[in-house]
């Protein structure tokens, strides 16, 4: 079950704005098709939203690039620090975070 939580964690706020686009969508085509008033207002509005699901699919996938270029940044840092720890003088001097009262 742990790995099911850990799979789909953060999962639920993208099904839910996407599932309420959809049905939106939905819903408003619908409207369009059985209303036999301002059926041209139902389908702007069904495309309307559209074009807001379109929009935040764009910025998921531009916040997607971001945080695995940030990602790569903190990893060459760490490999960086990590690096400069094997130098004698590196050993030599006692490491702050070994002590016990931290």
């Amino acid at each position: 079950m742990l790995l099911v939580n850990e799979a789909f964690a953060g999962a639920w706020a993208l099904v839910w704005h996407w599932g309420a686009g959809a049905a939106a969508i939905i819903l408003l085509l619908a409207a369009a098709y059985f209303s036999p008033l301002y059926k041209k207002y139902f389908l702007y509005a069904a495309g309307i939203v559209a074009l807001c699901l379109v929009s935040y699919g764009t910025g998921i996938a531009d916040q997607h690039i971001r945080e695995k270029a940030e990602q790569k940044v903190v990893i060459q840092y760490v490999d960086r620090v990590v690096t400069a720890t094997k130098t004698k003088k590196a050993h030599a001097r006692p490491d702050k975070w070994d002590r016990r009262d931290y």
